[in-house]
């Protein structure tokens, strides 16, 4: 038990007074691909690639299975046909491709082992195509090489393991598909375009031989009748592994978009072809750190500065050889030039509450119009009385624009009035429920990522009240604890816990009342039922959650923009994303932006979380102010929730007044 009062004595890596950063990772990858990619797709899913037309009943059901993931594939694809296909079509079909494979990984592995089952009851021995390929090993390990390649940026290791069974057992011409993935030029995608018929024949070619090689390599002794039901698996395994390609072809080309997929959401590129592109207008973004070399953001950086502890500068991933930490920061500058190409950046460092003290002071000396910060801080009140919020309202009153999250806590928030049915002392989350739930997974354990939980309270009748915050492990003993003493008005109230999981399985949440200032056992007659307890967990999903007033600190800034998250493909709100009011009944958010979208930074992987909608609602406020400088943030503020895509005729605790849209800035000129 370690009872460690981390207001009292801040540690490093835990310190309460250091902002949370909402991006939330995710490995489905969107690309915007060429014409030679797109040609590859359709050979791999085309129904024509068959090496028999010999039908065997008993594998229909496999066959239908398979010919269902195939036709998705193919429907996707008859989207980019025609004249009214574009680069926002594209990108569409590209995820939704992507999320096709996703969908039905669990179901091709199912078939692959049945497959194979059914290979072993035949010969004896799994089938790994080993054979047939033996005449082109040098020209398919090439092929191998190009697709392992592209798996080795994706975070999720069953994927990359899913693809490389594939790749082993790939049955291609290997000379024509190991171009189509390796080269990226205007020339080779020309070459790829062109070729793109003769390499549905040669594939067929190639599976006819290789099956009939394959059949020779048989066991004289199988009957007619095995030889053509292994003829007819190893055309269906054939058939599988194509589509097992799908995510290492579409991941190959991830980085080819131009711009993220939200440009496109809130309609900012219709206002480029307009001449608005936020030129001259200063934008600080005030986060962790910064990769300088980022193309997307390079041209852009008119200041750089540091203000964590111990550094002497922005890191870059020349001068430290690695990407550790840049991504959160780059890829929300990277999203504003997205949205403003021709704004001026002012990348600023800081991690603790007294840095984000000294960036807010640099970029009001800097004169900067715009400031955005995708963090927050849930260990604070969002009563408005925090020295965060403050700093943030005395930017806004020097006529700088403050755009941040409302955070992603909707399903790791509670809140309700203190319950003690039984007055032993414990608080009841729901009927006689003394602990709420969270689950630590098997991966939470390996990566040493904290239970960091926070439990704030307030009084309305002002009595002094004292609580205690608890965690039990899955065996039911406290392995933690915060207990700080609240005698006087001036105490906060406030507990915290930061713990290390050493096992996985479903830990509990307690809060204990330790006393007021009554003395004298608990009684019906002086329970504290009229405190109001919130509880925030970081990392984890609650029991029980209470979307409603999940929002963060600075979120109950005074005339600050308030951005919550909707999915960029689906249009949707996202569950995580944090709703108001705030404490002292603010709405919150103001209005929502889109998430799930590609970055250079985060190399191809979908950004997820209000981190990544708070830079598109930044990039929208530097659209507006491009020869509008004086603008007050008011006026920004107003003409934006005035001018949103709108799904009711009142604002919200959750989409506020709702979707961002550039296209009226447009109109406008």
């Amino acid at each position: 038990m370690s009872g460690v009062d981390f207001i009292r004595t801040p540690v490093s890596l835990t310190d309460v007074n250091k902002p949370i950063f909402y991006d939330i990772k995710s490995n489905y990858v969107d690309v915007i691909p060429d014409e030679g990619i797109l040609d590859s797709l359709n050979d791999l899913v085309s129904k024509e690639n068959q090496a028999s037309k010999n039908t065997i009943k008993e594998y229909s059901g496999i066959e239908k299975q398979i010919d269902g993931i195939q036709t998705k594939v193919v429907s996707e694809l008859s989207k980019l046909d025609g004249e009214s296909s574009n680069e926002r079509t594209s990108s569409q079909v590209t995820y939704n491709l992507y999320k096709i494979y996703k969908e039905n990984k669990l179901e091709i592995a199912s078939l692959e082992k049945s497959i194979n089952e059914e290979i072993i009851k035949i010969t004896g021995e799994e089938s790994t195509n080993n054979e047939i390929n033996e005449d082109n090993n040098a020209d398919a390990e090439s092929s191998e090489r190009t697709i392992e390649s592209s798996e080795e940026s994706t975070d999720s290791t069953e994927n990359s393991k899913s693809i490389e069974e594939s790749s082993d057992s790939e049955v291609k011409d290997p000379n024509t598909e190991t171009r189509q993935l390796e080269s990226s030029t205007d020339e080779s995608r020309k070459a790829r375009t062109s070729s793109s018929s003769d390499s549905t024949k040669q594939d067929n070619v190639s599976d006819d031989n290789s099956i009939k090689k394959d059949t020779r390599s048989l066991n004289k002794n199988l009957s007619d009748v095995e030889v053509k039901k292994y003829e007819k698996l190893i055309q269906l395994q054939n058939k599988l592994e194509k589509l097992s390609q799908l995510e290492g072809i579409i991941k190959e080309e991830r980085m080819d978009h131009k711009v993220s997929e939200g440009v496109y959401s809130i309609n900012a590129d219709i206002v480029h072809t307009k001449g608005i592109t936020g030129k001259d207008v200063k934008v600080a973004v005030l986060d962790l750190s910064f990769d300088l070399s980022n193309e997307k953001i390079a041209d852009n950086i008119a200041d750089t500065k540091s203000f964590r502890g111990g550094s002497s500068g922005l890191w870059t991933q020349q001068h430290h050889g690695g990407t550790n930490g840049l991504e959160h920061g780059t890829a929300v500058a990277e999203i504003i030039t997205d949205v403003a190409p021709d704004a001026d950046l002012y990348l600023y460092e800081m991690d603790t509450d007294v840095e984000f003290v000294a960036a807010v002071d640099e970029a009001i000396a800097n004169e900067v119009d715009v400031i955005a910060m995708a963090a927050g801080w849930p260990n604070l009140p969002t009563d408005g009385t925090s020295h965060i919020t403050k700093k943030v309202e005395e930017a806004i009153s020097h006529g700088i624009t403050f755009v941040v999250p409302s955070g992603n806590f909707a399903e790791k928030h509670w809140e309700g009035k203190f319950v003690d049915s039984n007055l032993n002392a414990w608080h009841e989350f729901d009927e006689y429920d003394e602990g709420m739930s969270i689950s630590v997974s098997k991966s939470q354990v390996l990566a040493q990522q904290p239970i960091m939980v926070y439990l704030n309270w307030n009084n309305p009748l002002k009595d002094v009240t004292d609580f205690d915050l608890i965690l039990l492990d899955p065996t039911g003993n406290i392995v933690d604890y915060s207990a700080n003493i609240q005698k006087v008005q001036s105490d906060r109230s406030f507990e915290s816990i930061h713990f290390v999981p050493q096992m996985e399985g479903l830990y509990a949440i307690g809060i204990s009342y330790a006393g007021n200032q009554l003395d004298g056992d608990l009684t019906a007659a002086n329970i504290p039922r009229d405190t109001i307890l919130e509880v925030f967990s970081v990392n984890n999903v609650v029991e029980y959650p209470i979307a409603k007033s999940s929002v963060v600190v600075p979120a109950d800034a005074r005339g600050a923009i308030v951005v919550g998250a909707v999915n960029s493909q689906n249009g949707k709100t996202e569950s995580f994303s944090s709703q108001g009011p705030t404490n002292h009944g603010k709405l919150a958010p103001d209005v929502v932006g889109p998430d799930g979208v590609t970055t250079l930074a985060y190399n191809g992987d979908l950004f997820y979380g209000t981190s990544a909608t708070t830079p598109y609602v930044a990039g929208l406020a530097t659209l507006m102010l491009q020869g509008n400088q004086d603008a007050s943030p008011v006026d920004v503020l107003e003409q934006m929730k005035t001018n949103t895509v709108k799904t009711t005729t009142e604002a919200s605790n959750d989409i506020g007044y709702g979707m961002i849209d550039a296209s009226f800035l447009a109109n406008k000129n």
